[in-house]
């Protein structure tokens, strides 16, 4: 079974990435929920696109650990009981793909879990210490 999850990414600020230069963005979030994401096309028909696919939508303020406790205990269940999963980050440049497979650089350094760590760095620690459990 296929699962989709959409992350709403914040508001880029000044020296972050995004567009934040004045380049003009023909699409833009128009409103969402936890199942549903609505998209204003800003073209000359002005369409309002709406998709009803994701398994669920997080918010501009959810956290890494929010994304990997909806996320990560049934691909890790599958992936340990010997069935195929993958995690697939799909998105326009500068929309948090980055951050959110593998978490803010500065979490990276540490050895244990770490709030800031994305799915990645969460799923090799789960699974290496289900490895040392056995």
């Amino acid at each position: 079974k296929i699962k989709t999850w959409v992350r709403i990414r914040p508001l880029a600020s000044e020296g972050e990435k995004g567009h934040t230069d004045g380049e003009k963005v023909e699409k833009q979030l128009g409103a969402f929920d936890d199942k549903c994401v609505k998209i204003i096309n800003h073209d000359q028909h002005g369409k309002e696109s709406s998709f009803d696919y994701p398994s669920k939508v997080f918010p501009v303020d959810c956290t890494q650990e929010d994304v990997a406790h909806d996320i990560l205990p049934g691909l890790l269940q599958d992936f340990w009981n010997d069935r195929s999963g993958m995690i697939f980050a799909y998105g326009q440049t500068g929309t948090g793909k980055t951050t959110t497979m593998f978490g803010f650089p500065e979490s990276l350094a540490s050895e244990s879990a770490h709030p800031g760590w994305g799915l990645l760095p969460r799923a090799v620690h789960a699974t290496l210490d289900k490895i040392a459990e056995r």
